[in-house]
This record gives structure tokens, C-alpha cells and sequence, in this order.
């Protein structure tokens, strides 16, 4: 059970496939607490607090494709591992060119 969102999703599936081959099938039960949420808004978790626990007691299984790039930079060898999105740059060239919003500074939590 993670808390948090995107990075934090992105943390948690990298920490548990950069060992090599798993011996089953990780469970991530992700509680989105963050501003953006991709990961949880496409699984239908961006609910209230009540409608969350609902889901935790009462859990349903959805599977979620894990995608792995590696490569080469400076001699050292790398992988990264990711299950929202995956980006080649181009996503950042545009997001530096729309105009800066304010974001929250603490989460809001619905009940």
C-alpha cells in the first residue's frame, strides 16, 4: 500500500522489478494523495476517502503492464522500469512552454 502519486507509483514499481525476475506477481495499492494522479484517475482510484475504503476492504484485482528501457550513458549501464507512461522528451518541450499554474501546497482530501 503506497501512498502518494505518479513519482510515488513510479518509486514503489521500480524498487520492486530492478532486483531481476520476481517470484510472483506484486499487489501495489496505490491511495492518490498527490496533485496529477494519472495512475490512479486511469484505474478508477480517484475517489473520496470513504469510497477508497470501500475498495480496500472489498479489493478488486486490475493488471497492470510493466514496460522496461535500459541503455548506455557516460560507460554506465542503466534500466528503468514504468507502468504509466513513458516519455521521450517531447512531453517536456511542451510542458515548458505553457503558462505556470499555482499548485496546491498540501493535498486536499474529499470525504
Amino acid at each position: 500500500m503506497v501512498a502518494g502519486g505518479d513519482g510515488t507509483i513510479n518509486e514503489v514499481i521500480n524498487g520492486l522489478f530492478a532486483g531481476g525476475q520476481l517470484e510472483q506477481q506484486p499487489v501495489v495499492v496505490g491511495i492518490p494523495v498527490s496533485t496529477g494522479n494519472d495512475w490512479a484517475r486511469n484505474r478508477d482510484l480517484n475517489l473520496s476517502i470513504s469510497e477508497l475504503s470501500k475498495k480496500v476492504a472489498e479489493p478488486t484485482y486490475q493488471t497492470c503492464d510493466v514496460g522496461r528501457v535500459s541503455g548506455v550513458q557516460d560507460g554506465n549501464s542503466w534500466e528503468h522500469y514504468f507502468c504509466n507512461s513513458i516519455g521521450i522528451g517531447l512531453d517536456v518541450c511542451v510542458l515548458k512552454n505553457l503558462p505556470r499554474r499555482p499548485r496546491w501546497k498540501f493535498c486536499r482530501a474529499q470525504s
